[in-house]
């Protein structure tokens, strides 16, 4: 699960990307309040190896993730 907060009013994209920057999944894409929100993301169709999730709203954050099976 990834969590993230917002300060105020606006766009927010959170995505999943491989290693080799092919995006993978889209998990959120919209307008948001501010508030604190967690998103659930299920990797159980994903191969083993390095992810990225990605959100961008007033400043872009990435975090990476392994999976491993």
């Amino acid at each position: 699960q990834l969590q993230y907060a917002v300060t105020q009013p606006i766009n927010v994209a959170v995505s999943v990307y491989n290693i080799l920057g092919q995006k993978i999944a889209d998990i959120e894409n919209g307008a948001k309040s501010p508030g604190t929100y967690t998103v659930q993301f299920s990797t159980s169709g994903l191969a083993s190896g390095v992810y990225y999730f990605y959100y961008r709203g007033l400043k872009t954050y990435a975090r990476k993730f392994l999976v491993v099976k």
